[in-house]
């Protein structure tokens, strides 16, 4: 089987095009609900794929949308992503204060904004639904 050498330039400037700079993902969550308090519990490990740091430490956040798209909740997470170096992994914990409306579905995104927009800017390196640049990492509902 032969391939067009315009083909295999194409595969080749996207694998380079993919490596070049940061690439941040999340590799692990772990997620404790408690059932007799409003606390989610949310432990994330970070890890940078690409061969870059991110210059800027730029803000991240864990964002709480009810089942309507509506945000709930915002929560900064404590990283310095320009400390997320390739092949380094961090580890970050944070809480969720929620009381369940009955029959409620939630999502939880994670983001990093442009502090001079306000807005998420940035992509995660993640294979997962996606709403604008917010990467989804979870769907609940209470039981």
């Amino acid at each position: 089987m032969s391939h067009d050498t315009s083909d295999l330039f194409q595969e080749g400037t996207k694998k380079v095009l993919e490596a070049i700079g940061y690439r941040i993902g999340i590799k692990e969550m772990e997620m404790d609900i408690s059932r007799f308090s409003d606390k989610i519990k949310i432990k994330l490990l970070w890890e940078n794929t690409g061969l870059a740091p991110m210059y800027w430490d730029w803000p991240a956040y864990l964002y709480l949308e009810n089942s309507s798209g509506e945000l709930i909740d915002k929560i900064m997470i404590d990283i310095k992503l320009s400390k997320l170096l390739p092949g380094i992994e961090k580890k970050t914990k944070n809480e969720i204060h929620l009381e369940y409306p009955s029959e409620e579905n939630y999502s939880i995104y994670i983001g990093i904004e442009d502090p001079e927009r306000n807005e998420p800017a940035v992509y995660f390196a993640m294979d997962t639904e996606r709403k604008g640049t917010l990467s989804l990492l979870h769907v609940f509902t209470e039981d």
